[in-house]
């Protein structure tokens, strides 16, 4: 769960989000008081780091640990409910509700692509089986326009037009 957690967060955004004012990756230490900035970060590393307070480095986990009085796996579970990522573990009923609302979302989604994507199909056979009449059937030139030719290349418009307005995504 340690490396899940520092996979998905930055050490940027957790020391801001609980409340740490960073101006060029610098702020005022939050296990002190204090007139300067000791405190840092490291984007690059992923690391915190106190210079008046030498003992107070390390990663994201370890400055929720000290920032909490809380052990490592507590500080890694803290940071899993309050930036909801849902690792390994129980899930609070809010992140479940959250979970099932997402996944109704995701279905609903793929079966209306599905019903528009069958009703391109749909469309488009319509089209090519009028396509095909309008061609058996094509007046030479002098020759009289007869009524299936007609009938078949307004419907076969028709489809094409349908297909032209369908929106697959």
């Amino acid at each position: 769960m340690f490396n899940e957690v520092k996979n998905n967060l930055k050490i940027r955004q957790v020391v801001e989000f609980y409340g740490v004012k960073l101006s060029n990756n610098k702020a005022f230490c939050p296990f002190h008081n204090e007139k300067n900035k000791s405190f840092s970060i490291s984007d690059s590393k992923q690391i915190f780091r106190c210079h008046t307070c030498s003992d107070k480095a390390g990663d994201l986990i370890s400055f929720v640990s000290r920032l909490y009085n809380l052990k490592p796996i507590d500080a890694c579970k803290k940071l899993n409910e309050d930036f909801l990522l849902g690792l390994s573990g129980k899930l609070t009923k809010a992140q479940k509700l959250k979970s099932k609302r997402q996944a109704t979302i995701m279905l609903k989604a793929k079966k209306d692509y599905e019903a528009k994507r069958q009703e391109y199909f749909d469309l488009y056979s319509m089209f090519g089986e009028f396509d095909k009449i309008c061609i058996e059937n094509k007046p030479n030139k002098g020759d009289e326009v007869n009524n299936l030719w007609i009938v078949a290349n307004e419907l076969r418009e028709y489809y094409w037009d349908k297909i032209l307005g369908l929106e697959l995504i």
